[in-house]
């Protein structure tokens, strides 16, 4: 029982090693994934030679990769049937580090290769596209065992690995000739027509100042710079900086769909035909600039991952929109719905072929060379498509605008019948205010005859008042020079006072207010107050009822009893004369002189 378990295993590891073994076609791409076998280094120190020895290779399967940084190695075994030496290349899309060591049958080195993504593409072996190539040449009839190590230093590489063995070949001269090299001559015919299309929109896109065109042409933009990462030519340009292309040509793919989508919603004009479609796609433009934020925290394989579905479902909503808008009588529907189907055909294609479910075989391997080719087609119709649209604008501008005119000119007709009539009327209205205005004039003439009398009488009248305005005022003025006598004099204050001043100021030109002043010496005194003989100073200010000539006389009257009271009658106690000036006050207006 043991010897039959011992031959099944041999038995068995020998159809492995059989499986390994490649019988190389003349001309050519071989699948290195179905006749390889894998190996995790995690302790990423693993010596070739300990490599050689290990036991515990197996079958390639992609669920042995993990998406983390390390070291895988990989081991095939290569048989040439060819009658003359060769070259072949192994090619591995954009991982960190490749080493490759070939062995002869009887296990001795015979060459060794390397490449880094990281390393300057003028610094590599082979500068062609972003993929990383290692090399080896067979001898005729030569079988050799080769191992090779992969090493992702970044987690940008480590969590795209799975995605990078997708495109795991094995390259004959003739094939890698054919894929990397003459390929650039084609993509240089379709550089040159994006260019020319670039070049022939911007300037109409200036003229015209449209924003269909320019954002067209960010378009365009991005879809060129996602090709030529995709080909490669943008690291062959930017060989310096490889991770800021690796991250270029993702983020041109989210600027591609991006501006596809707003470019759709301008061109198909569906805020105005769908707006619910719409509303779908501003949503769609948010997914895409939220996926952005995926590759920015560096959850790179969800980011792809995401992407290409969204890409997928993002390439059919604006087909289905230009269908609806076509419908509803957008005629410029046409072209966008032609290059939609043609872009949105060969997207899912390409998206399909890129996760595999396609199928990677040289007879597949034509849709890598579609999406060029379509794009191409697809930025000529769009440009058709804005030209068309650009045509059908001015043309309903140029209906609008008669449509205008016409309206114009009947507006205009309307308004020139109605201000004829107007006229007519504002005419005969304008005769009779005219008669009215006869009549009136008439009427004022006479009456200015009247007012003319009236007037010259106002002149007499005003005349005879200002003279005798005249005489009354010198009369007051005159009355102003008598209360002004009555006045005390600086000279009788001085003669009592050696500090003191007088504020009089009349409202009008005699005034009802007065002061008055008196100085009476013991010598002056009669005999009945000689008891009261003494220097006496009585000062008054008086505010008398009434103002002007009225208040004059009143300052008259109460100057007049002053003198009385004091200097004759000789009352020299303040509130004696104040109540006999009073009784004397009133008994005047009453008609009584004494009391």
């Amino acid at each position: 029982m043991h010897l039959l378990f011992i031959v099944l295993f041999c038995l068995i590891n020998s159809l492995v090693l059989a499986q390994n073994n490649i019988l190389l076609p003349e001309k050519g791409i071989s699948d290195l994934r179905l006749y390889s076998q894998i190996l995790r280094d995690s302790s990423q120190k693993m010596t070739i030679e300990q490599i050689k020895e290990s036991q515990t290779f197996q079958n390639y399967d992609k669920k042995l990769i993990l998406q983390e940084k390390g070291v895988y190695w990989l081991k095939f075994s290569i048989k040439s049937t060819e009658k003359e030496r060769k070259q072949w290349t192994i090619g591995m899309d954009g991982v960190d580090q490749v080493q490759l060591f070939a062995f002869s049958s009887n296990d001795s080195l015979l060459q060794t290769d390397e490449s880094a993504f990281a390393t300057p593409v003028a610094q590599r072996n082979d500068p062609h596209g972003q993929f990383t190539f290692t090399k080896f040449y067979l001898n005729p009839n030569q079988t050799i065992v080769c191992y090779l190590r992969v090493e992702n230093t970044t987690q940008f590489a480590a969590e795209m690995m799975p995605a990078y063995m997708e495109k795991f070949k094995l390259y004959s001269e003739q094939a890698y000739k054919e894929n990397f090299v003459d390929f650039r001559f084609y993509m240089a015919f379709y550089y040159g027509a994006i260019f020319i299309m670039l070049l022939y929109n911007l300037s109409i896109g200036v003229f015209l100042k449209d924003k269909g065109y320019f954002l067209y042409i960010v378009y365009v933009c991005s879809l060129a710079v996602f090709v030529a990462g995709q080909s490669g030519y943008v690291l062959e340009f930017f060989g310096n900086y490889p991770d800021l292309v690796r991250d270029l040509r993702f983020l041109a793919a989210i600027s591609f769909m991006t501006s596809y989508y707003m470019f759709s919603k301008h061109y198909l004009q569906t805020a105005i035909y769908i707006p619910k479609i719409d509303k779908i796609m501003n949503f769609i433009i948010m997914y895409f600039v939220l996926d952005c934020f995926l590759l920015f925290f560096g959850y790179y394989h969800w980011f792809r991952v995401v992407g290409y579905f969204g890409a997928i479902f993002g390439f059919c909503l604006p087909f289905i929109a230009s269908i609806l808008c076509y419908r509803k009588g957008y005629k410029p529907a046409i072209f966008y719905l032609i290059a939609s189907s043609m872009i949105l055909t060969n997207n899912i294609c390409y998206v399909m072929y890129s996760l595999s479910i396609i199928p990677q075989t040289p007879t597949t391997k034509i849709i890598e060379y579609l999406l060029p080719i379509t794009s191409v087609l697809e930025i000529a119709l769009f440009s058709l498509g804005l030209a068309n649209k650009f045509e059908l604008v001015r043309k309903e501008l140029l209906e609008n605008k008669m449509r205008q005119e016409h309206e114009k000119q009947v507006y205009i007709e309307q308004k020139n019948r109605e201000l004829e009539y107007q006229v007519k009327v504002r005419t005969a209205e304008l005769i009779e205010k005219n008669e009215e205005l006869n009549q009136i004039v008439e009427e004022l003439d006479s009456s200015n005859e009247s007012l003319k009398t009236v007037n010259q009488e106002i002149i007499f009248q005003k005349e005879a008042i200002e003279e005798q305005n005249l005489k009354i005022t010198d009369s007051i003025r005159y009355a102003k020079t008598i209360q002004q006598a009555i006045l005390p004099k600086d000279s009788e204050f001085r003669q009592c006072f050696s500090d003191f001043f007088v504020i009089f100021l009349p409202k009008d030109i005699v005034s009802g207010d007065f002061y008055w002043f008196s100085h009476i010496s013991p010598s002056e005194i009669s005999l009945q107050n000689e008891q009261n003989a003494s220097n006496l100073t009585f000062v008054a200010v008086i505010d008398c009822t009434g103002h002007g000539v009225p208040g004059a006389f009143m300052s008259m009257i109460g100057h007049t009893l002053l003198e009385e009271i004091i200097n004759v009658k000789e009352i020299f106690d303040p509130a004696k004369a104040l109540n006999k000036m009073n009784r004397k006050t009133k008994c005047r207006w009453h008609g009584y002189w004494t009391l």
